[in-house]
Order: C-alpha cells, then structure tokens, then sequence
C-alpha cells in the first residue's frame, strides 16, 4: 500500500525528526510504501526566492541589518535560522526519511492511505492550518484515513467552535484514531465523538539496537561519568541546577541542545542526529525538559531527570512517565528537582517488559486496520 504520512515539518527537532523516521521504518518493514510530507503547506515561488536570496546573502544582511536579524521577531528569518543550525542534520533526513515536500489536492489522488502523527499534529496553537492534520485535502477521496498516535500536547482542546466541527466531520471518515497520551482520549471522546486508542510514540516502536544501527561510526571521547543533557528552553535555574548535579556526580556535561545563536549573535550548527543519538546512548546520566529526551532515556535504559515544560506541553510528559510507573522522575520545575532520585535503581526488566508488550499492542493496532 502507497502511504503518506502527515506530521510536523521536518527540520530541527529530533524528538521529531526520529519519530518520522521510526514510523516509516515500522511500516516499510511491513511492506508498505512509504512517504512523509516535509512541510505543511505550500508557500509558492516567491517564498522560494526569497529564502535562497536570505540563506545565501546573510552574512552581507547581517552586516547591514544585524537588528532584523534576531531570532524570534521575524518569520522568514527565523527559517534562514533553522536552515543554518540545521546543516548536519539534512543528510539523516536525506538518508533515512523518504519525503515529498507537502502534499496537495492533486498530489493526494496518487496515494491509498493517509497516516496522521505523531508529534503534536492536533495542537492547534501549533499548527497555523490545523485542518491539514485531520485530511481536509482528501475529501471525497476513496483512500484509507488513520491517525496514529497523534498528540494534542497539551490536556484540552484548543480550536474554535468553527473548527472543532469541521474537524469532527474530517474525523467521521478516519477508519480509526489512536493517541499518544491518555488525555487524548478523552479529548476525542468529548469533542469529536470518536472512541481513539491510547498507543505508544512511534520511536519507542524501535529498539535501542534499531538506534544505535544508524551511528556506528560516532566516537564520543569518554574520560569520566557523563551527564548528558537536552534541555530545550534554557533558563538560569536549570543551568544552575544542571551544574550542581554535574557536581555531585562527578560527572562531565554535554549539552545536546544547542541555542540557535552563540552569546554573540552568531548562528550555531546542530549537532548531527547520530551524534545525538550516540551520546544519548553512552551518558551515564540524562536531565532533560524534553518529551522525546525521556522517550530515549527508557530505550537506553539510563538514571533520568525530566522537568516540566509547561510551554511545550507537560500533559504528554505526565502521561509517558505514569505508564512506567516514574512519577517520581519528573520535576514539577527546575527549583523542585529532586537529586537523591538520580541514584535510585530504576527496575528496568519491568520497563523494558511493558514497552515491549505495549509496543506488540500499538503495531497490533496498524495491522488490524491495514497498515
């Protein structure tokens, strides 16, 4: 079967990034064909020029202009950025992601299912056309629809009443829903009428071994305990506190989130994704505010601390760490991280034994509906 998925654009995320790609390696290993949309909607030539005009001038823009160039303050700048910072992580998406750019009316015809999630495709503040994730484009089309655990984020629905019923409607064609946090359930029960299915993240689909394939070839020097750290929005306690830890574990820090611009105005490259992915995998110790940043701490296998981040959503972090029974895990915020935690053993035979049975449950859900 020809499959496109639909989630959030590909660019910088990896949480993101390695979720697309989980989610097309499941399904290509059961035989389907298999492309992930890119982006979200067209934005026509003149969009096009005028990026490359940006990517490729900017160092004369900066030069000339440095005030407008801050991210943060003006759209199209803020793309030029993520281009930059991006540099290393393109060729994994090349690589491993099969992508058309964004699918359109008449691109829709080529295909015979249409898959929605994971990440944050139902949170409405995120997405600035929110009826692309329920298919408003393939109306009338005689296609499979389905959402595969698809998010919310946050633990109530934000769309007007105009759009809650025209994406009730879109979701009466859907051949199934299922979500990716408990709360999404009742979220579809209660606005959309629709009974949805509470399944897994698609990277925990994969298995630490699946991740560790991808970056074979990536030393990380290790001369002492190292805390590994994915914190996506900095801030003065959560660096005070991360230093602190570093401390009492005597342990060497690797940031893996990196600001778009150093302390002087100047772009910063991401790391690559294998990179992430390696360190991730040898830290000895992990602190992260990052939904995907836990995800991979329960792959590993590694002692974590999670603090919430209301921002990005604390209802999706709330919900993974009540599944594996590590409430005690996750930080209400920087202030109330808990240290002594860090060293009490984690029961990772329980862990691993209930993803690996919730996993059978989430590809049982694909299967029994074709994909």
């Amino acid at each position: 079967m020809k499959i496109a998925i639909l989630t959030q654009p590909l660019r910088t995320n990896y949480g993101g990034l390695l979720q697309a790609f989980a989610l097309q390696k499941v399904l290509r290993e059961r035989g389907h064909e298999v492309t992930t949309e890119k982006e979200i909607k067209p934005m026509g030539s003149h969009w096009d020029i005028k990026m490359f005009m940006l990517r490729y001038f900017y160092p004369l823009v900066h030069l000339l202009r440095p005030d407008i160039l801050r991210y943060g303050e003006y759209y199209p700048y803020n793309d030029v950025f993520r281009q930059l910072a991006g540099k290393n992580i393109k060729p994994f998406v090349r690589k491993h992601i099969k992508t058309v750019r964004y699918i359109t009316r008449d691109k829709a015809k080529t295909y015979d299912a249409f898959l929605v999630g994971s990440d944050q495709t139902w949170r409405v503040a995120y997405n600035p056309e929110p009826l692309h994730f329920f298919l408003d484009f393939a109306k009338g089309l005689n296609v499979k629809r389905l959402a595969y655990a698809a998010s919310f984020g946050i633990d109530k629905w934000e769309g007007s009443e105009k759009i809650t019923q025209e994406c009730k409607e879109l979701l009466s064609h859907f051949d199934a829903v299922s979500v990716r946090e408990d709360s999404g359930v009742g979220l579809c029960e209660r606005y959309f009428s629709v009974k949805a299915q509470h399944v897994l993240d698609p990277t925990m689909l994969l298995d630490a071994e699946d991740y560790l394939a991808l970056c074979q070839d990536v030393n990380i020097n290790k001369t002492k305990p190292i805390l590994a750290t994915y914190i996506l929005d900095e801030s003065a306690e959560k660096t005070q506190q991360i230093d602190r830890l570093s401390q009492q574990l005597d342990a060497e820090i690797r940031k893996l989130a990196l600001p778009y611009f150093d302390k002087g105005d100047k772009p910063q490259v991401m790391y690559s994704v294998e990179y992430w992915l390696k360190t991730m995998a040898e830290a000895d110790y992990v602190i992260t505010d990052s939904f995907h940043g836990t995800v991979f701490c329960l792959i590993n296998n590694k002692p974590f601390l999670t603090i919430s981040n209301a921002k990005r959503g604390n209802t999706r972090m709330q919900s993974l760490v009540n599944q594996f029974q590590l409430e005690s895990r996750l930080a209400p915020s920087a202030q109330e991280l808990d240290f002594s935690v860090m060293n009490q053993p984690i029961d990772w035979t329980f862990i691993n034994e209930k993803r690996q049975q919730l996993k059978a449950n989430s590809i049982a859900f694909l299967a029994h509906h074709g994909f």
